[in-house]
């Protein structure tokens, strides 16, 4: 186990789309025709879109309510709900109110053009050479803007309402239910920030994930005789500031793990681990935890396998999102020896994972159970160093990962993993003092729009 103090840098590669929270609300004022642009975050922002509540606009922009000199008020807003980029467009006035919500990443069945719409950064309009008959969208027709947007409230909770007629001219889909289960499709499929599955984020990945690491020790760490104590307990700790393209945050995990011998006198260890994180990012908060059991059997001196179950919970409460991921791995190491100067091992891992019991908005999510297997291939080298410390010498180890997800339909299928780290060379787990047991480096993970690097400070014991 480690004990980590870090610093962790989340960079999102995709600046013209906001980030989950971000709201960028557009209004034209009906008597000069002139746009004044808001951006903020909105911490909890989810699909009750609370920044259009009509009381809190008809105090910022009340050229949206109360239209004046027989104008029309015309207003517009981007946001992102996990990680799916939505558009509003509405005008208010000549004695109706109409307001559309466009879902970009479900295109029409007859659209030419089916890629997600872009957001100018600025403005929060949408750019590109879309049109809204390219993607679905819903329109809200009535008397006033505040039954307009309470019509899309009821519409999402399943409610009836006779004061906002709802049209679905463009195949959208036709009930609240129906339009939550395509949000969170679209998160999984299209987003890029699901905590729970389709994300370099997400509990799915590194459930899956965690059943090969090759960027730790390959054998149990020893304690301070020199000696492998299976049947310990290990507790780890990391925290830190995090940071995702304009948002700053703070994560906290801890892990605790214990290993038994599986048969009297053999080589083979049963072991457990339950790591849990918080993380706040940009105002939003999510926890995870997850239950692991492994067994870690050596076929031969060079040659392990390492079947594993897990169990994982996420809940998302600004994102109004629960959900528990199962998922069993089998992993395979391959350590030779001298290899130059160094030692290499190859792993290799074949998983499965399921999404159950996902509630988005407090309700059960339709089609919500994604299947999905992983491969995970990669190596690790340790290289003996020249350069000593505490009188011993020092090695180094990096590792490549590359995974792919294939089954159901995920916005991230693709990621490579890469880590080096720096610290005392132990030579038959012998260790003369506590300093042999510090570690530095930096963990990498990379994806289709996402990059993430973590320093750390790593004590094992």
């Amino acid at each position: 186990m480690t004990l980590e103090a870090a610093y962790g840098q989340i960079a999102i590669v995709n600046p013209t789309v906001p980030n989950p929270g971000d709201f960028i609300f557009t209004a034209t004022s009906p008597t000069t025709g002139a746009l004044e642009t808001t951006r903020f975050n909105f911490e909890g922002l989810d699909l009750d879109l609370a920044p259009l509540n009509p009381t809190g606009l008809a105090q910022r922009y009340p050229q949206i309510v109360q239209p004046t000199n027989g104008f029309n008020a015309y207003y517009g807003a981007a946001f992102n709900v996990l990680g799916v980029p939505l558009q509003l467009e509405s005008r208010s006035g000549l004695g109706y109110n109409s307001t559309e919500l466009s879902l970009i990443c479900l295109p029409r069945p007859d659209a030419n053009d089916t890629e997600p719409l872009s957001f100018d950064p600025q403005t929060g309009l949408g750019i590109g050479v879309h049109s809204r008959n390219d993607h679905q969208f819903y329109i809200w027709q009535s008397g006033s803007y505040a039954d307009s947007f309470q019509g899309y409230l009821d519409f999402i909770a399943g409610r009836d309402n006779a004061s906002a007629n709802f049209f679905d001219s463009l195949d959208a889909p036709a009930s609240g239910q129906a339009f939550r289960s395509a949000i969170y499709g679209c998160s999984v499929a299209n987003g890029y920030e699901n905590p729970v599955v389709g994300s370099p984020i997400s509990q799915q990945f590194q459930l899956v994930t965690d059943g090969l690491d090759l960027a730790a020790a390959d054998t149990p760490t020893p304690n301070l005789s020199g000696e492998l104590d299976e049947s310990s307990w290990g507790v780890g700790v990391w925290t830190g500031p995090v940071s995702s393209s304009r948002q700053d945050g703070f994560e906290l995990s801890a892990r605790v793990a214990k290993s038994w011998r599986a048969f009297e006198g053999g080589r083979s260890l049963v072991s457990i681990d339950a790591p849990v994180t918080f993380q706040r990012m940009g105002g939003r908060k999510t926890y995870k935890g997850s239950l692991a059991v492994s067994l870690t059997h050596m076929m031969s001196r060079r040659w392990s396998l390492e079947p594993r179950i897990a169990w994982g919970y996420t809940n998302a409460p600004d994102d109004n999102l629960k959900g528990q991921v199962v998922a069993a791995t089998l992993a395979s190491r391959l350590t030779f020896d001298s290899l130059g100067r160094g030692t290499l091992t190859m792993g290799n891992m074949l998983g499965y994972s399921k999404v159950v019991g996902v509630r988005f908005m407090d309700r059960k999510v339709d089609g919500s159970d994604t299947e999905n297997w992983t491969l995970l291939n990669g190596f690790a080298y340790d290289l003996p160093l020249k350069v000593r410390a505490t009188g011993r010498s020092m090695s180094l180890r990096g590792s490549y990962m590359f995974a792919h997800m294939f089954g159901d339909d995920l916005y991230t299928r693709n990621v490579h993993l890469v880590s080096a780290s720096l610290g005392i060379r132990l030579r038959d787990t012998t260790v003369r003092n506590r300093a042999d047991l510090l570690r530095i480096g930096f963990n990498g993970k990379f994806a289709k729009g996402y990059s993430a690097a973590y320093a750390f400070v790593g004590y094992r014991f």
